[in-house]
């Protein structure tokens, strides 16, 4: 057995030498003597801790490190080793991960608490120390039983959460396939604008289109999600499109290769294959209450409605509309229904089945004429109309002049119903609903919004410029105007209109205009004076009145000057050159050849002055109902 001799002398030096050669004979001699081997060096670790610069570092590794310095063997530290060192005994133990004979293991056999040295765990040298250390050990076991308790209670509520999670996901998606939509309150379209746009439809819609995207994707995130889940997609664009000229498409134009365009435009019905599960639902539900969906599905609401209104013209030949006109095949006449005959509405004035139009120039009382035939004819109790028996029914009144708004309008037909002593019969209906004759879209829109009131005697539009898209000298518009009407006459009994004079004095617009009236009379208004003549200048298919409506104009009211204007004690009163109009025929004469006859008692001194005086004196004797002035010609009133 070797012995590691005491170190006599005081030099570190020395003694850290001689501890390093000491220890390799031990090293080296281990499998043979078993008094002291590597032990040496874990006892200087473990109980005496000596190399704390590496404290979790073996200690063979650190005295290769050089991490024992000339101090740290002291005198006192070598003979605590050699007291400890003759306390060991050899034990042989099998290491983890080597077999039962390759390393020997040695414990220390005295004192009892040195037994319990392990390489592998530090330990003080003291009992104190070692109870603290199981102190320690047991505090930390607790710790972690506690730990693992914690960990087992945050598992458990973390999983009642998600389930509660998973609850409320569940819920939030049902709420969301389950949800409806208020329907969204548009102002009406504007009809001239809506029929420039269906003149080139693919493109109005393909732009629509573009716009539409645009908008959509400006959106937040959450907010294209939401969308997307509650609207479905239509294709627009899908065809190559002519690009369209000013007003006919040129024959030579360039095609535009379009691609189709993909908008989502389609209310989802609740319940019905909504895109919303778990994942999405809390996206999609912030998006849903994002001030920026309810303006979009506003703007989303009026693209859908227009792309709808512009329809397809070539679709629309092919499958006509339900309220489309459609024509009768030829029948004998033997087997034709009778449809009946319809009293005309006012005898010699106003016809059925047709349009009646009343023409002058502005501010000569066209509309005021009307509101006191509308009141007439709406009455329940029987009132006739300057004396004639008339039609009575209910009558809806367009007021679509700028100006002349049903708010306007109403308290003139008050007054002139308070005037002619009738009581409200509920019969006379205004509206400023938007009304364009030549876009069917505008006239079933506008007979829908007023399906409640109709059929109906009369249905008067004023003006007819107002209710016009484009302009009436146009042949095309006017054909356009009179498809409007014949929609309007399915659902009433005649149709009146207020019009404009051209420079002639006659109706303003195309030639096709004269032959849709059934009825034509002309409003006159001298001078802007109180007087007003209404004259009927035609009544298609009957007799047209002959006497002139001779009235005074008083505020809103005019008043009529008797049933018999030509009455010898009206006619002659106040008359200005009885022996001019004395010398007029009975029969109707041109009034170029009656203006010869009276030529010689024209008092103007100029060719232009006699002119205005004969002018004045035609107006005169009309409004005054002496003579009668119709189609170019005059005749005196027997």
């Amino acid at each position: 057995m070797s012995v590691i001799e005491r170190i006599e002398t005081n030099d570190l030096a020395v003694k850290s030498e001689d501890l390093y050669e000491k220890e390799d004979q031990f090293w080296s001699a281990v499998e043979d003597d078993l008094d002291c081997d590597a032990r040496f060096r874990h006892w200087l670790f473990f109980v005496r801790r000596i190399f704390d610069e590496h404290p979790r570092i073996s200690a063979a590794t650190a005295l290769t490190a050089n991490n024992i310095t000339p101090t740290t063997i002291t005198p006192e530290i070598w003979a605590d080793w050699q007291a400890a060192k003759a306390s060991y005994k050899p034990e042989y133990r099998p290491h983890p991960g080597y077999g039962p004979q390759d390393i020997t293991t040695f414990t220390l056999a005295t004192p009892e608490w040195l037994g319990r040295i392990d390489y592998k765990q530090p330990f003080l040298n003291d009992p104190i120390a070692v109870a603290a250390a199981e102190e320690r050990a047991a505090k930390a076991s607790a710790e972690r039983q506690a730990a693992a308790e914690a960990e087992r209670v945050a598992e458990a509520k973390a999983a009642e959460r998600q389930a509660a999670e998973d609850r409320r996901l569940a819920a939030l998606v049902a709420k969301l396939q389950a949800y409806e939509f208020k329907p969204i309150e548009l102002e009406s379209v504007d009809y001239k604008k809506l029929h420039a746009l269906k003149k080139h439809p693919d493109k109005s819609k393909r732009d629509l289109a573009q716009r539409w995207t645009d908008r959509f994707e400006a959106l937040p995130d959450n907010v294209q999600l939401a969308w997307q889940a509650f609207f479905e997609v239509i294709t627009i664009g899908a065809t190559p499109a002519l690009a369209p000229a000013d007003d006919d498409e040129d024959d030579n134009a360039e095609r535009i290769d379009t691609e189709p365009q993909i908008v989502h435009l389609i209310p989802i019905p609740p319940n019905e294959r909504r895109d919303i599960y778990d994942g999405v639902a809390d996206a999609i539900l912030s998006g849903l209450r994002d001030p920026a969906f309810r303006d979009f599905r506003r703007f989303s609401t009026g693209v859908r409605r227009l792309v709808d209104l512009i329809g397809n013209p070539i679709d629309d030949v092919i499958d006509p509309p339900a309220d489309a006109f459609r024509p009768e095949p030829a029948e004998d006449v033997d087997d034709i229904a009778d449809g009946g005959k319809l009293a005309d509405i006012v005898p010699e004035v106003i016809p059925s089945r047709g349009l009646t139009v009343v023409h002058g120039e502005a501010k000569y009382c066209k509309s005021s004429f009307l509101h006191k035939l509308a009141v007439v004819i709406a009455d329940d109790k029987g009132a006739t109309f300057e004396g004639i028996e008339v039609e009575h029914g209910s009558v809806i009144f367009a007021t679509l002049d700028p100006g002349a708004e049903r708010k306007v309008t109403k308290p003139r037909i008050l007054a002139v119903r308070d005037r002619l002593g009738l009581k409200p019969s509920g019969r006379l209906c205004l509206t400023d609903a938007p009304l364009i004759l030549n876009e069917p879209t505008s006239v079933a829109h506008w007979l829908e919004l007023n399906k409640a009131r109709l059929p109906c005697k009369l249905i008067v539009v004023d003006s007819l410029f107002s209710a016009t898209a484009g302009s009436l000298a146009q042949d095309t518009v006017v054909q356009g105007v009179m498809d409007g009407v014949r929609m309007l006459l399915r659902h009433a009994e005649a149709v009146a209109a207020v019009h404009h004079d051209n420079r002639s004095g006659d109706i303003f617009g195309s030639a096709f205009l004269g032959p849709m009236l059934v009825s034509k009379m002309h409003v006159q208004r001298p001078g802007f004076g109180e007087r007003v003549t209404v004259t009927v200048d035609y009544v298609k298919n009957g007799t047209a009145r002959e006497q002139p409506f001779s009235y005074r104009l008083q505020g809103p009211f005019l008043a009529s000057s008797g049933e018999a204007a030509g009455s010898a004690a009206m006619a002659h009163e106040g008359i200005k050159r009885p022996d001019i109009l004395a010398l007029l025929p009975g029969a109707p004469t041109a009034v170029s050849k009656a203006r010869k006859l009276i030529e010689d008692k024209l008092s103007g001194k100029t060719p232009k002055s006699r002119d205005e005086e004969w002018r004045r004196l035609r107006l005169h004797w009309a409004e005054r109902g002496v003579v009668i002035v119709k189609d170019g010609t005059i005749r005196r009133v027997e």
